[in-house]
């Protein structure tokens, strides 16, 4: 029990909002430009397919390019071919073992395999390189033993205050490339608070992207009931109807749309 009170500590300490707004430690990307910058801003709008095939070719024009070998590791994580996600991510650690996001990337994968023991190694690791990378220490809480509930759980129950903290952990997954625990935290924050209009809109965000329509379209149609004015989802709105067909439904959206933009 003594490493789960140790990280639950940590974990509460480093959710306070002083250490939310703390500098990032090796935020990812900074720094990078050209081939890489663009597979990474295609992981962001998941389009896994081709951020796979870019980093690929990343690869065969060099085979020593830890980045090229993280990134076709977190695509590959997506595309459910776990195998070659930890094959690219043990590379890029073997070519750059300081880097923190090829060892939470594999842990994400090790645990999802149920191998908690070494998803756990992973993120001491990880932590060790940068301690103050909030969602490291919740995934450890979460490996030391995967039947407790998390430490970011217990924080958010003891005060309504800590949801902020809630939506800004999935805000943090999501960069991380964790879209799926992303998706799931933001998930438990609606069921907890139905008119949180700023997870409905990541949520609908993450559904249009994996082309599920009618969760996106649900989760859209919260947030304007929330933000009525928001001509930016009824834009996405107009779109998702007019992709099933539903035209008199798009157009309207397309009343509402024009109708606030010339309020504007």
């Amino acid at each position: 029990m003594k490493p789960i009170i140790t990280v639950f500590a940590l974990v509460s300490l480093l959710l306070s909002p002083l250490a939310l707004a703390a500098p990032r430690h090796y935020q990812l990307g900074v720094g990078w430009n050209g081939s890489h910058l663009r597979v990474l801003k295609m992981l962001h709008k998941q389009d896994y397919k081709s951020a796979a095939d870019a980093a690929r070719r990343l690869i065969r024009k060099n085979r020593r390019d830890y980045k090229a070998h993280y990134l076709l590791g977190r695509a590959t994580t997506h595309l459910a071919d776990q195998k070659t996600a930890l094959k690219h991510f043990s590379k890029a650690i073997k070519l750059k073992p300081d880097d923190p996001h090829s060892y939470f990337s594999r842990a994400m994968v090790l645990a999802n395999s149920a191998q908690h023991k070494a998803a756990a190694k992973d993120l001491e690791k990880a932590v060790e390189l940068a301690p103050k990378e909030v969602i490291y220490w919740v995934e450890l809480s979460r490996n030391y033993s995967h039947i407790a509930e998390s430490a970011m759980e217990t924080v958010t129950s003891l005060s309504p205050r800590e949801l902020r903290a809630k939506y800004r952990l999935g805000e943090l997954y999501w960069r991380a490339g964790a879209v799926m625990r992303a998706r799931d935290v933001w998930g438990e924050l609606v069921a907890k608070v139905p008119r949180h209009w700023g997870a409905h809109l990541r949520l609908a965000q993450y559904y249009q992207g994996v082309a599920d329509l009618k969760k996106a379209t649900e989760h859209y149609n919260a947030v304007i009931e929330a933000k009525p004015h928001n001509t930016r989802v009824l834009e996405q709105l107009i779109q998702i109807h007019n992709q099933q067909g539903l035209y008199a439904q798009a157009e309207a959206f397309r009343a509402s749309y024009l109708n606030y933009r010339r309020r504007e």
